[in-house]
């Protein structure tokens, strides 16, 4: 099984996936507990590779969210300050 999408079906996909209201919670979701804005260092070497890594999958998910749908991460962006002021 394939669930591998070529480039234009992903673009298709997160644009879709982001006009919806529960949508934009998963992709929320997503990039709030890959921690891709956070900046630190974790003293266990593994650990702080493995948090690394989770960052950087939530800066390639936020990246896709800009390109295909801007607005929309311009709107969970906002929610997020929001709930954090």
């Amino acid at each position: 099984m394939n669930l591998i999408l070529d480039e234009e079906q992903l673009k298709k996909v997160v644009h879709n996936v982001a006009k919806s209201e529960d949508g934009l919670k998963l992709l929320g979701h997503l990039l709030e507990s890959s921690n891709a804005f956070s900046t630190g260092y974790v003293e266990d070497a593994r650990r702080d590779m493995y948090f690394k890594g989770r960052a950087d999958f939530g800066l390639e998910i936020s990246e896709l969210i800009k390109q295909n749908a801007f607005t929309e991460y311009v709107q969970l962006l906002k929610k997020g300050v929001n709930q954090d002021g």
